[in-house]
């Protein structure tokens, strides 16, 4: 099973770009990999599509930490990019995002964590998570199997339409306009009508069609 973190990132971008108030977002990767760069490529494809609604420029700062078990270093990178002047990191680095949750209560800052809610590590900076339904696909799969699918050997994609990605708003932090707003855009993308890019390619395009 591929979970598509590519459409639960672009949520949380889009809600970032309506969420931020210096027009400064980051996103700290545990590692580059193709499967990771889903999670990048959603994001800033969100938080421009977010920034074209709103006709602004949000600056994006990206870091990798090269390490998912490494707290230390992602509170430091935090560090850098609010006193850079992010107000919103989107963690995607495993323990090593433990970290930049840390630095975002430190600071005072905003932070999105990823695949489950993570709100409880810091309620009053955790606007929104990043979810990865591992439970429901399980679920769904097992009962497809059951059902005497022949799944074995073959690779399936589960996004927002399967029930395999999606989006956690635990404390309404974002607030009740742009949460509508979040839920119209998973509805035009479980529709089909906004494609979301998971590669460097497919960004691109979906940039230049802005």
């Amino acid at each position: 099973i591929m979970f598509m973190a590519e459409e639960s990132s672009f949520l949380v971008g889009y809600a970032a770009a309506h969420k931020t108030e210096a027009n400064h977002v980051g996103i700290v990767l545990g590692l580059e990999s193709p499967t990771m760069n889903r999670f990048t490529n959603g994001y800033r494809a969100g938080i421009a599509y977010g920034a074209a609604e709103l006709g602004k420029e949000i600056t994006i700062d990206y870091a990798v930490a090269e390490a998912f078990d490494d707290s230390a270093k992602g509170r430091a990178m935090a560090q850098k990019m609010y006193t850079d002047g992010a107000d919103i990191v989107y963690q995607v680095a495993g323990d090593t995002g433990k970290g930049i949750i840390e630095a975002a209560k430190e600071m005072d800052k905003w932070v999105i964590g990823v695949d489950l809610d993570q709100s409880a590590l810091a309620p009053d900076h955790v606007i929104c998570s990043g979810r990865k339904n591992v439970g429901t696909a399980v679920y769904e799969i097992s009962k497809r199997v059951q059902a005497g699918e022949n799944l074995g050997g073959t690779t399936l994609y589960m996004g927002l339409k399967e029930g395999g990605a999606g989006i956690a708003t635990t404390g309404n932090l974002l607030g009740d306009e742009i949460l509508g707003k979040v839920s119209e855009v998973e509805q035009k993308i479980t529709s089909g009508d906004i494609k979301v890019p998971y590669d460097a390619a497919g960004l691109a395009a979906f940039l230049g069609a802005l």
